[in-house]
């Protein structure tokens, strides 16, 4: 994998307000579909038509489960769950759902992709730094 070096501010902690270095994962190319299918296909017998059945029928139960609240095994690729994060109030009276700020999902990876993940070689691309353009940064 690709990083490069950029320097923020800092929102959070003891260096909150300072300027600070660090590495990031460097834009990747997008792998569309297609090229998922295209790969499979070269790796087995099934047809691009069977894998791109297959694959929507997979993303259909995935979707249906984690929107009933379930946590989904895929094998090695690991486990796909629902989250919700939600602001804190005062009292217990005030936490209902107009407290659920977001709603999204988290994969947490097999332990196979996570070694195979903490085994890639990891390279910094340039030596010049780029500026991080989140929100907190932007002047």
């Amino acid at each position: 994998m690709n990083t490069v070096i950029v320097h923020k501010t800092m929102a959070v902690g003891k260096h909150k307000g300072k300027r600070r270095y660090t590495i990031n994962r460097e834009k990747s190319a997008h792998i569309h579909t297609s090229v998922v299918v295209e790969n499979i296909s070269k790796a087995t017998t099934f047809s691009p038509a069977d894998i791109e059945l297959l694959l929507s029928s997979v993303a259909e139960v995935v979707m249906e489960k984690v929107a009933a609240g379930c946590s989904i095994s895929l094998g090695e690729i690991g486990t796909i769950r629902p989250t919700i994060t939600a602001r804190s109030v005062e009292s217990r009276n005030l936490c209902n759902a107009k407290t659920i700020t977001n709603r999204g999902i988290r994969l947490i990876g097999s332990p196979k992709l996570n070694r195979r993940l903490r085994n890639m070689p990891l390279r910094v691309t340039n030596s010049a730094t780029r500026k991080n353009t989140k929100k907190e940064d932007v002047k």
